[in-house]
């Protein structure tokens, strides 16, 4: 999934003091990253790679088989935390085929756009519309309407996450959790104060017969008008 622009860094890196997950080798994959036991997993020929994907609950799973860490640890459970993965050693068997019914991957897609008020409130097609935009613009914040869609899947959730940039970090500021129409959409307005950078990312968590997916992120930029 990079584009090729994705990079991996970490601070402190001395011999003396080396992470030694860097030197982990897990070979060819082997299969398609598929959803099992509420995580994303993808198989190699030398372990495992395992992903709680953002915006879902906290899991813990029993492996079929004790596991190697990235550390050397042996494991036979893991714990992971939304937006968290974990990189397993040694084979982690599938579960029997008439135990594991087949689910449909889905594609979900993000699209965000500030409203901008017009003079006629009839022409936006609601007059509340207009005048909560004029209040959210006198208290210095902007309506952005963020919409989607998640191809293939017709119930579940989808976790909207609002990260502000500061501090030459982005900060995770809203999440919010918006059921999926029978036509797999999702629309949501929302004000945002003015005079910073947001990104929105949408993740479907997943149903029954569906497979989770995440959109990425869109870049929101207010400012105060």
């Amino acid at each position: 999934i990079s584009t090729g622009n994705d990079a991996v860094s970490s601070q402190g890196q001395m011999p003396a003091s080396f992470w030694p997950g860097f030197e982990v080798n897990l070979g060819e994959a082997t299969d398609a990253r598929h959803s099992w036991s509420n995580l994303l997993r993808r198989n190699f020929s030398g372990g495992t790679a395992l992903v709680n994907p953002p915006g879902s609950p906290a899991q813990t799973v029993q492996l079929p088989a004790p596991m190697h860490t990235a550390g050397g640890a042996i494991v036979t459970s893991v714990t992971l935390a939304p937006a968290s993965g974990v990189v397993l050693l040694g084979a982690l068997p599938e579960a029997p085929t008439d135990q594991a019914p087949a689910e449909a991957a889905t594609q979900t897609t993000l699209e965000t756009r500030v409203v901008r008020a017009r003079g006629n409130a009839g022409r936006r097609g609601s007059a509340a519309l207009a005048a909560r935009f004029t209040r959210a613009r006198h208290g210095r914040t902007l309506s952005t309407r963020v919409a989607g869609l998640v191809r293939h899947a017709t119930h579940g959730t989808v976790v909207v996450a609002v990260e502000r940039f500061g501090r030459r970090h982005w900060r995770l500021t809203r999440r919010l959790p918006l059921r999926l129409s029978s036509a797999g959409r999702f629309v949501h307005l929302m004000s945002l104060p003015a005079g910073a950078n947001y990104r929105v990312s949408a993740t479907y968590t997943g149903a029954s017969g569906y497979r989770p997916s995440w959109s990425g992120f869109r870049v929101v930029s207010l400012r105060a008008r």
